[in-house]
């Protein structure tokens, strides 16, 4: 009888350790699964800076089969350079990745309310792996938000460079995603307002901006709060061969860091 039960414990720790063994394997799996799609995304990307007829946007259409789609973020100083989706549903891209297939990891999207508002608001989970707003936080540092530069590219092949203003933490049901205005001294009063909650002044002049991006993640210094960006455009971007090269360089000796 005391062997019967010996086997049967020693069943229950072999299955134990087979179950765990499975899922720190499938984890990992997914994690070289992420890391290997961004190198992708970068390639992409890359690709589209040193040919101005290539569309970045289009061409990741095309790489997912996904016309949702609709614009490509890069925040320097961070190695966050993603497809942006649309799906006017904001629970979509929380557990599907931009192939519309089921993923952990989601995907970045713009807030089903905001695509045309003067506040575009883009989520994006903070992933253990490294990927998505996972290095959002950088922008925390004073001078890495103050140096940072936000690029927006739409499929239409425009783009914009953004700078941070503000930068906070605050539970979810902060008033951070008004999309709403019911004109421009309600719209500026409410830039007003998100400048005075960041944690540090950037000392920018906001005087007449006609819009903002808002970046919004979890954050876990407390329940249910969340990391939010804030910035404002500079205008167009639209660099020299000279110049997209320089910055192509500076990236690849980011990612040899990571």
């Amino acid at each position: 009888m005391k062997k019967f039960f010996k086997y049967i414990i020693s069943a229950i720790i072999v299955a134990i350790i087979v179950v765990i063994s499975f899922f720190l394997f499938k984890r990992f799996s997914m994690r070289l699964d992420s890391i290997h799609e961004r190198k992708e995304i970068n390639t992409i990307y890359m690709e589209s800076l040193t040919d101005k007829k290539e569309n970045v946007v289009e061409k990741l259409r095309e790489k997912y089969g996904n016309n949702e789609i609709i614009k490509f973020l890069e925040v320097t100083n961070t190695n966050i350079k993603y497809p942006v989706a649309f799906s006017g549903d904001n629970e979509f891209y929380l557990n599907h990745g931009y192939d519309k297939g089921y993923d952990i990891n989601g995907a970045l999207f713009i807030d089903e309310e905001s695509l045309n508002s003067r506040n575009l608001i883009i989520y994006g989970h903070r992933m253990s792996s490294g990927t998505m707003f996972n290095e959002l936080p950088k922008l925390l540092d004073k001078d890495k938000a103050k140096s940072s530069v936000i690029r927006l590219f739409d499929e239409y092949g425009n783009s914009k460079e953004f700078r941070v203003f503000s930068v906070f933490r605050v539970p979810a049901d902060f008033d951070y995603r008004k999309c709403n205005f019911i004109n421009d001294e309600d719209f500026a009063l409410y830039v007003d307002r998100l400048r005075d909650a960041s944690e540090f002044d950037l000392e920018r002049d906001l005087e007449g901006i006609g819009e903002i991006l808002t970046l919004s993640t979890c954050t876990y210094e407390q329940k249910n709060f969340r990391l939010v960006v804030v910035c404002y455009p500079i205008g167009s971007w639209d660099r020299s061969y000279k110049e997209r090269l320089w910055i192509i360089q500076k990236s690849e000796k980011y990612a040899k860091k990571y």
